[in-house]
């Protein structure tokens, strides 16, 4: 009797140490298809929410446009979660990191969003029990993130492929929201320059509107900018829309001071009957006649918002490019 005691003693603890309880397991939020209408400068910025006994354990980003220097400021905030229950961590005020605020904004909503999601019940948080769930769990984890590390690396290194663009009416490449047909994901891509030396960059500011009559685009290059020295020689400009992450995340990472943006994504340049640069690849295009161009004053900024944006920003100001449209293309 003694001896069938002890068995089902030890058969009940085993039980226990491999069924466990959904405080005792980790669960994973990806915030990636939830929050993907939230923007960063360059698009989207999905995490990973990391919760267990009913806690924020930890906050993982997941790959984005971002440029890295701003989102390493901005990842600071990602530890401010950490050790708060869900509850707590969804009410919680989190202040953005000053010079990087567009990232933080992206960061502290797409975080609202995957906890509110937790709190509505829409997001499974009921960890898988068993240690063969568990198991299974970890090696679709891993492959899961094995495929996207060499999907990663094939989009790095892919070259973008080139369009057939047609010319075509403005308002067929802006579409019917103009609103956010700067701030899409990945943002746009702006270029000028010459035959003989261009330059481009990702670019998430823009205006399109009316002005002396005329049908234009306004674009915002910052001082720092490389792009900034070809602007203001300028006669023209293009803005391009592309479907390739890689070829956004690079005009929005790197520098041409440092390497031929071009080159390294794979583009053929190409140019417009006024000899402005565009690129093959580009989903769509819209050239530009520069008609007014002006620094912002600092002593005119009347809100918050402007001068929070340029308390530390490394790039300096911004100069307001107006360009009357005389060009569309599309694919």
């Amino acid at each position: 009797m003694q001896k069938r005691t002890l068995i089902l003693c030890l058969l009940a603890s085993v039980m226990m140490a491999f069924t466990g309880n959904a405080y005792g397991q980790t669960t994973v939020i990806n915030t990636t298809d939830m929050a993907s209408d939230i923007k960063g400068f360059n698009g989207p910025v999905p995490l990973e929410i990391h919760l267990k006994d009913g806690k924020v354990q930890k906050v993982v980003a997941l790959r984005n446009g971002e440029t890295s220097s701003y989102f390493q400021k901005a990842s600071k905030l990602l530890t401010a979660w950490n050790g708060k229950t869900v509850k707590e961590a969804s009410t919680m005020k989190v202040d953005g990191v000053t010079g990087a605020t567009y990232s933080s904004n992206a960061i502290i909503n797409t975080m609202r969003r995957g906890l509110a999601s937790v709190q509505n019940g829409k997001t499974t948080t009921k960890a898988a029990t068993g240690a063969s769930k568990n198991a299974s769990a970890r090696t679709k984890s891993t492959a899961s993130a094995k495929t996207t590390e060499a999907n990663a690396k094939t989009t790095t290194t892919a070259p973008a492929k080139a369009t057939q663009l047609t010319v075509c009416k403005p308002e067929e490449v802006v579409g019917t929201d103009p609103f956010h047909f700067f701030n899409r994901r990945g943002g746009l891509v702006l270029c000028a320059g010459n035959k003989e030396k261009s330059n481009a960059m990702a670019i998430g500011w823009g205006d399109l509107g009316t002005l002396w009559g005329q049908s234009v685009a306004t674009v915002y290059v910052a001082q720092g900018r490389y792009t900034h020295e070809f602007m203001e020689k300028a006669e023209y400009f293009t803005i391009m829309s592309f479907d390739d992450m890689n070829v956004l995340g690079v005009m929005g990472s790197k520098s041409g001071r440092d390497m031929d943006k071009a080159k390294e994504c794979g583009l053929t340049i190409l140019y417009t009957e006024n000899g402005t640069p565009y690129y093959a690849e580009a989903t769509s295009m819209i050239e530009c006649k520069i008609m007014y161009s002006a620094t912002f004053d600092p002593s005119r900024f009347k809100d918050d918002v402007p001068k929070n944006m340029y308390s530390n920003f490394p790039a300096g100001l911004h100069t307001a490019y107006t360009g009357r449209i005389v060009k569309a293309m599309k694919k």
